[in-house]
């Protein structure tokens, strides 16, 4: 069994640092700054203070790793994750396929599609998970009014 081991300290510090700078490049387009006040707290303040505390505890873990050599060493099972890496794939192209067809129809999709990759043979569960999800999405189209979108609207 192929195993690979990460050291979780400088990994988690890079990814942090990375997603920290992702995040404050993207929040002048996500969060709209008031026009009309000059205030220096805004709507933009909470995101950005959360952003460079998580660079600040990113490159903590960085230089713990690199300079005090403190390191925690996780081996995982490759074949095992690769099974989690195929799910998450499975999950984009939900996301991906409720934009452009569907919700329900790529909902149908998904709930079979995770009960194949799961191995189940029982037919009752197919249908219990198309039904289940006709059901909610009747209740959330016309019980709350929620128009899904896709090219049938549904």
């Amino acid at each position: 069994m192929k195993t690979l081991r990460i050291k979780t300290n400088l990994v988690f510090g890079i990814i942090a640092v990375c997603t920290a700078v992702a995040l404050w490049l993207i929040i002048p387009w996500q969060v709209p700054a008031s026009l009309i006040t000059n205030e220096k707290i805004d709507g933009r303040f909470m995101p950005r203070l959360l952003a460079v505390l998580m660079a600040i505890c990113g490159i903590s873990c960085i230089i713990k790793s690199l300079v005090f050599k403190n390191e925690d060493v996780k081996t995982i099972a490759c074949p095992i994750e690769m099974k989690n890496i195929i799910y998450l794939g499975m999950v984009i192209v939900y996301g991906i396929l409720a934009i452009y067809v569907s919700f329900i129809l790529s909902s149908i999709v998904f709930g079979c599609c995770s009960l194949l990759y799961m191995k189940t043979k029982d037919f009752r569960k197919y249908l219990v998970v198309t039904v289940v999800i006709i059901a909610v999405s009747i209740a959330f189209k016309y019980g709350l009014r929620v128009r899904f979108g896709g090219i049938w609207g549904i």
